[in-house]
């Protein structure tokens, strides 16, 4: 069989997108290149780049050299992850004349907001100039590409994949162990910045603390402009850590006892996906995305209320209050629904493009 040739455009190269990566070039028969800005300074990734993917950085004065380039590589496919950006959409609208299909990866929610309503009326148009199909995480997404027009053929599942590292061995070495005493710990893995209300998770913890003074402790993971807030509430029983590269962070927080993310507009949220592939209970609030797939109330966990805190208070109390035997299980069930996405998935479902 031929090598197929993918471009990927990114606006930047997290972890879960280079492990992805990574398993798609090892194990079909692909050529990739990738072009990606310069990390953020919260999410300072250290990648091991193997010489069997060629990575590119974008800088401002070198995007002509990176359309010739594209062009000299000769795709099959080419993904541009994200509409915002001119040279993304240039190079679209270039390999659509082509002839070369063009996917672009959406993970934005349907909210009827004005201006959602008002690009209802030309963004299939808009999007359809640069893009051929749509690449999104979930149903929570779907409801939204089919509003813009676009049909089931031209719409691609499982765009994000916590599933990698072989997280999932990792939990069941763990089950062992947590089965003799259960870890009580709540971690928060995540920028510290607004939407995400990681302050207000610690606020609640606190609050419970004051209240109940059980043995729980909530680790928070990240850097962001939230930290010195989060740092000066004062509660021995609240550590905050830095930005953990990701086979660091998979072998901490397997050991674990419950994942929460708390974020009030969080259109998918990867690192449930991520949580769940380690075998852990979650608190979600019901803006969270991905609990679409990765999380059903009272089964391996619990929804709360976005952007209220007595929610929040009460869930929390509810999975504290769980015997080690029922957190244990809910664990299990986590890594049973991570499943339902992983790295040989998301690889088949963007090559479903040109197969």
């Amino acid at each position: 069989m031929s090598l197929k040739r993918i471009i990927f455009f990114t606006p930047e190269l997290s972890g879960y997108f280079f492990y992805n990566l990574k398993y798609f070039s090892q194990h079909y028969d692909v050529e990739i290149m990738v072009f990606f800005y310069p990390f953020e300074k919260d999410a300072p990734y250290k990648l091991d780049f193997s010489d069997d993917i060629i990575f590119k950085t974008i800088e401002s004065n070198n995007k002509e050299e990176i359309k010739k380039l594209s062009v000299s590589f000769n795709p099959d496919m080419v993904v541009i992850v994200g509409w915002n950006d001119k040279l993304f959409r240039s190079i679209g609208k270039l390999f659509k004349q082509k002839s070369v299909p063009v996917v672009m990866p959406i993970d934005n929610l349907w909210k009827k907001t004005l201006k959602q309503r008002v690009f209802l009326t030309f963004g299939k148009y808009f999007i359809k100039s640069f893009a051929d199909y749509i690449w999104i995480p979930g149903y929570p997404q779907y409801y939204y590409v089919k509003k813009l027009g676009f049909k089931d053929n031209e719409i691609i599942f499982n765009y994000y994949n916590g599933n990698y590292l072989n997280k999932n061995d990792l939990a069941k070495k763990c089950f062992p162990i947590k089965e003799k005493k259960y870890p009580k710990t709540i971690v928060f893995v995540g920028r510290f910045v607004e939407y995400k209300n990681p302050d207000i998770l610690a606020e609640v913890f606190a609050e419970i603390q004051q209240e109940f003074q059980n043995e729980w402790k909530l680790i928070l993971i990240g850097n962001g402009s939230l930290k010195d807030k989060i740092e000066k509430i004062d509660n021995p029983n609240i550590e905050v850590r830095n930005f953990m590269q990701p086979d660091e962070l998979n072998e901490f927080i397997v050991k674990q006892g419950v994942f929460c993310l708390p974020s009030h507009n969080e259109h998918w949220g990867l690192v449930v996906h991520e949580a769940a592939s380690v075998g852990m209970p979650m608190v979600l609030s019901d803006s969270v995305g991905s609990a679409s797939t990765f999380l059903i109330n009272g089964y391996n966990g619990f929804v709360f209320k976005s952007n209220n805190k007595e929610s929040l208070k009460q869930k929390l109390l509810s999975i504290m209050k769980e015997s080690d035997e029922n957190l244990l299980k809910m664990g299990k069930k986590s890594l049973e629904l991570s499943n339902k996405i992983n790295c040989e998935i998301w690889a088949s479902s963007i090559l479903s493009v040109i197969k």
